[in-house]
């Protein structure tokens, strides 16, 4: 009988990073750990994650809220249902020219935080804390309502344009 093969068992590093603005990335990209964690915790796979927040087209070199991603129909991601063409190598990424987040690297924060919970869910609502008070200080400076809603509106006339 043959000897089976033994794996090589090492650590992995967890990819993770803070910026200089205090926010931890993801795999040393603009994606941060509220956004992979949101969704997980809103019952988003990780390959969902992967392929709705790795997608230059559609964020225009921006990322959105994890809530944002949180409402789009399961199996949709940005470009609806993943075609049949896309490779299945985890090392995959889904834009070109714009640093993504690997499968294993999402897989691999879920589970650091899954093993460290208390202190990821304490980051993440300091982190909440911070955005509702920015939130509130740009909505109290003049002029603001004002100005959202003209850009709602004009956003309004743009979606019912024909093409």
């Amino acid at each position: 009988m043959a000897a089976t093969a033994t794996p090589t068992i090492e650590a992995d590093r967890v990819p993770l990073s803070v910026d200089a603005h205090g926010r931890v990335r993801v795999g040393g990209t603009r994606v941060t750990l509220d956004t992979v964690i949101g969704l997980f915790r809103h019952g988003r796979s990780p390959e969902w994650i992967a392929e709705s927040v790795c997608a230059k087209s559609e964020l225009q070199g921006h990322l959105l809220p994890w809530d944002a991603y949180a409402q789009w129909p399961p199996g949709g991601g940005l470009h609806g249902p993943r075609p049949e063409n896309r490779p299945d190598d985890p090392s995959h990424t889904l834009s070109e020219g714009f640093p993504t987040v690997k499968l294993a690297d999402i897989y691999t924060v879920i589970g650091y935080y899954l093993r460290h919970r208390a202190d990821v869910d304490e980051y993440l609502s300091g982190r909440k804390a911070e955005a509702e008070a920015l939130r509130r200080q740009i909505e109290a400076q003049p002029g603001y309502t004002e100005s959202r809603e003209r850009l709602l509106a004009r956003r309004a006339t743009l979606r019912e344009a024909p093409e």
